[in-house]
């Protein structure tokens, strides 16, 4: 079995991550909470260095509505603490997105 590449640990976390934000009652209405993502989460992005900058950059970049996405994308990206993260940053900040 081939090891997991640096995109698909990101979308896994990110899955997991709004995973715990969805919910449905019992009617079938479903329901979004906000829930941080977890620290281990958090360390799972930050292991993977400036490597996590561009698969977190297409969270920012989705016109898809995802919930949390862009704002989990933003949390991992700031959290990595890489001046290389910047760009995606003011990207997702720009004024004429």
């Amino acid at each position: 079995m081939s090891n997991p590449t640096t995109s698909d640990i990101v979308k896994r976390t990110m899955a997991a991550a709004l995973a715990r934000c969805r919910s449905k009652t019992s009617d079938g209405v479903v329901a979004m909470t906000f829930i941080p993502p977890s620290n281990d989460e958090i360390e799972t992005i930050n292991s993977l260095g400036s490597a996590a900058i561009e698969p977190l950059s297409t969270y920012l970049d989705s016109k898809v509505d995802c919930g949390f996405a862009e704002l989990f994308a933003l949390k991992f990206l700031t959290a990595l603490r890489n001046p290389a993260a910047l760009s995606a940053l003011q990207k997702a900040f720009a004024q004429d997105r």
